[in-house]
């Protein structure tokens, strides 16, 4: 009977939205930011895929649902998230792309470093190099290069739930007072998941996190590649 159940597209889309929806209810109730619905979502369902042996393949004919949503979804996102912050958009405009364009290359070159400094193999490496790009260009970017996209969905989803966790602590190490500032740290780091931090703290910093993530997205899809032959990997 499990196993009938377990088999169907429904199981895995149902069991994530139910989780998500519940660990977003316990997030918004004691206020916590380790208390990430992403994290402990991903939490949940690898408790319940080992309680009961279920096949991971079961769980992906649904999951894979969401995968196939992420895409037009975030492009939705990133397009109206543009168009509502044009505003801020070209007030901004020089130190935004230069703030987002920085942060890009910076990644690189950080992951690059900490790769071969903990000999990480390259494969790894190359796949983990699109980590701070919302999920769907990352994906593309991964898919495009010919790198592992699991392990860029999996890099991703980390860094965007660290960069979450951390932010308010960052924020107050670095005594960042500016919401503009807080916003675009935020989002060109820790993307979507990061995001949903950065408007808790205030319309700014949400409309300015969620800016930098259709920005990132566009510059990391132009900059990683070239950044990529330029370094010879």
């Amino acid at each position: 009977m499990l196993d009938l159940i377990t088999q169907t597209p429904y199981f895995g889309l149902v069991i994530s939205l139910l989780f998500f929806i519940l660990f977003s209810k316990l997030s918004a109730r004691f206020h916590l930011a380790i208390l990430n619905p992403l994290l402990f979502t991903i939490i949940a369902i690898i408790l319940v895929l080992s309680l009961f042996d279920i096949p991971l393949e079961n769980y992906q004919i649904g999951g894979n649902l969401i995968q196939t949503l992420i895409s037009p979804v975030q492009a939705l996102v990133i397009g109206v998230s543009l168009y509502k912050q044009k505003d801020n958009l070209l007030k901004y405009f020089v130190p935004i792309l230069i703030s987002v364009t920085v942060g890009c290359i910076f990644v690189v070159f950080f992951v690059v470093f900490l790769g071969n400094a903990l000999a990480i193999p390259e494969e790894v490496v190359l796949a983990s190099i699109p980590k701070s790009v919302t999920t769907a260009v990352a994906m593309e970017i991964s898919d495009k290069m010919g790198w592992i996209v699991s392990i860029t969905v999996m890099f991703v989803i980390l860094t965007g739930i660290f960069g979450a966790v951390i932010a308010p602590y960052c924020i107050k190490l670095a005594k960042i007072k500016n919401p503009v500032s807080k916003g675009l740290g935020i989002g060109t780091a820790a993307h979507a998941v990061g995001t949903s931090y950065a408007m808790k703290l205030g319309e700014v910093e949400g409309a300015m996190s969620g800016l930098t993530i259709g920005l990132h997205a566009i510059i990391a899809s132009i900059v990683l590649p070239l950044l990529i032959r330029l370094l010879g990997l």
